[in-house]
């Protein structure tokens, strides 16, 4: 009873091999790289507009 939970669980994904391992990591890097292209998207865009404002409100 004093064995926390997600020890066996974590056996049991370890019996499955390197690959879901190998699975999850490029899943996580796919995720990650993606959120990173839509926060630099948006960025870019906002600072796009800003500039564009800047610039027609100085002429």
């Amino acid at each position: 009873m004093t064995e926390p939970a997600p020890t066996p669980r974590h056996r049991s994904l370890s019996l499955y091999g390197d690959g879901y391992e190998g699975i999850y990591r490029w899943l996580w890097r796919l995720a990650a790289g993606c959120v990173a292209l839509l926060v630099l998207g948006c960025v870019g865009y906002s600072l796009m507009i800003l500039l564009q404002t800047l610039l027609s409100s100085g002429i």
